[in-house]
């Protein structure tokens, strides 16, 4: 799996397990990422409990995908899916929804409660409306038009747009369970909103692409030295220093307003991960090493230090949107190797001052 970020590198070799309703079509690849869910939040514990929830679209041939990721490896043998949809209908036309997203109202209802047997999906498949719905009747306009699969911790639904409507926009949660009982929602609240007419965006999509093996950069890649440093951006004139650190989704301008805002109260070291921003990223670990090492976070931390050191800075203060950053944030405010916890600061041989992580933009 590939989050399309250098840094946001997992190696997932995927096995496809086969069992579709009967049509014969290449896996999907790349999915866009939706919706996450916690783990725990189902009602039954032995049942699939939902961790993310992603899509895909093929226009050419009007397939929309769905992906529900699990925490746990999905029962190919039996379980149950839902894509709950608000086609934008006449609100007397839709009902709410019984999962615990009970606030949801939908008019389209994609259902899959399947076992498995002779290599295929039997149970209640296709797409039906409130109305059906009501009825218990869960496909009554399209049935077994569903191609259902899972693959590795994950199930995967897919079936032609125009047989669920015939716009481009909609909003849906999802919902997966056994073949006769619901048991998580994702998301829980709320609902996520797909248009599939929209420009893909230019920053803060996360996106999995399963076709690659991320602990192998291609022949081509040019990496930068373990001996050099990231990109740092200097700016502001202010007697106090702010060390700001990007995250995954930050995009490269997540701290611009805020620099010109306070330029002449600060002075800022901007400093970006490898591999983030169209940056090089670092050479990557062998195959063998661990990704609990979090050998790319540790390489960041010691360019912090290096930083923080080679200027003379004195107490700055780290500021880290987001991942990696903010693993490097919480390991100093928790006192952990290789810093230790100094009254209201953080002390390391190299380092001493305040830290800080932000969620949101500051």
């Amino acid at each position: 799996m590939r989050c399309r970020s250098t840094l946001g590198a997992l190696a997932l070799f995927v096995a496809l397990s086969l069992g579709a309703t009967g049509f014969a079509v290449s896996t999907p690849q790349i999915w866009t990422v939706l919706a996450f869910d916690a783990k725990g939040d189902g009602r039954d514990p032995s049942l699939p409990d939902a961790a993310q929830l992603s899509y895909r679209y093929d226009q050419q041939q009007d397939m929309l995908w769905f992906r529900l990721s699990l925490y746990g490896k999905a029962n190919q043998d039996a379980f149950g899916v839902n894509i709950v949809m608000d086609t934008g209908g006449d609100d007397a036309a839709k009902m709410n929804w019984w999962g615990s997203n009970k606030d949801f109202k939908f008019d389209k209802l994609v259902t899959a409660w399947v076992t498995r047997a002779g290599g295929r999906y039997h149970g209640t498949i296709g797409v039906g409306d409130a109305a059906g719905a009501k009825a218990k009747n869960f496909n009554n306009l399209v049935q077994n038009n569903l191609e259902v699969r899972t693959e590795g911790d994950a199930i995967v639904v897919g079936l032609k747009r125009s047989d669920l409507t015939d716009k481009m926009k909609m909003s849906l949660i999802a919902a997966v369970g056994s073949n006769e009982r619901w048991n998580d929602d994702i998301p829980n609240a709320t609902s996520v909103t797909l248009d599939l007419a929209a420009a893909r965006p230019t920053r803060g999509l996360r996106e999995l692409d399963f076709g690659r093996n991320n602990f192998r950069l291609p022949s081509t890649y040019k990496t930068l030295a373990n001996d050099q440093p990231p990109l740092i951006v200097r700016k502001g004139r202010g007697r106090e220093t702010l060390i700001l650190i990007p995250g995954v989704y930050s995009g490269s301008q997540v701290f611009d307003e805020f620099m010109k805002r306070n330029e002449s109260q600060y002075r800022f070291y901007l400093v970006t991960p490898p591999g983030l921003n169209g940056t090089s990223a670092r050479p990557l670990p062998p195959e063998t090493t661990s990704y609990g090492e979090l050998s790319w976070t540790r390489r960041l931390e010691r360019d912090v230090l290096d930083l923080i050191s080679r200027e003379k800075l004195n107490r700055p203060v780290i500021v880290a949107h987001g991942f990696p950053g903010s693993l490097i944030a919480a390991e100093m405010g928790d006192g952990g190797p290789p810093f230790r916890r100094i009254g209201r600061g953080y002390r390391h041989r190299r380092y001493s001052g305040a830290v800080l992580s932000v969620a949101q933009r500051p």
